[in-house]
């Protein structure tokens, strides 16, 4: 889907999974992209055993200085305070960057 610059961010309820996105009447800031905040808490003990969980965040240092960098490392901190928190649930997550004008995930063929 097409991402729209945003600033305010909305939550809904839907079923069981609560749903974070950026409001699309708020213009001037930095496209965001929607976060489903339970994927993490449902996907990282299951791969605890066999692999882990990666959560991908923007990179705050490749967006502008403003209020999009500062939404951007908010994120990222709480997503670590979240995982550090709860090492029974979360202990083989990581948090990895990416810059969005450059997206890498990983090394080529992992």
């Amino acid at each position: 889907p097409d991402y729209v610059a945003s600033e305010a961010v909305t939550k809904e309820k839907v079923g069981p999974i609560e749903v974070t996105y950026a409001d699309a009447t708020a213009a001037g800031q930095v496209p965001n992209r929607p976060v489903v905040p339970a994927i993490d808490e449902i996907l990282a003990p299951l791969l605890q055993d066999k692999g882990r969980y990666v959560a991908a965040v923007v990179e705050p240092m490749a967006v502008p200085e403003g209020r999009g960098r500062d939404y951007q490392q908010r994120s990222r901190d709480s997503l670590e305070k979240k995982y550090a928190g709860a090492p029974a649930q979360f202990g083989k997550t990581a948090v990895v960057a990416y810059d969005p004008a450059k997206p890498v995930f990983g090394p080529a063929n992992s």
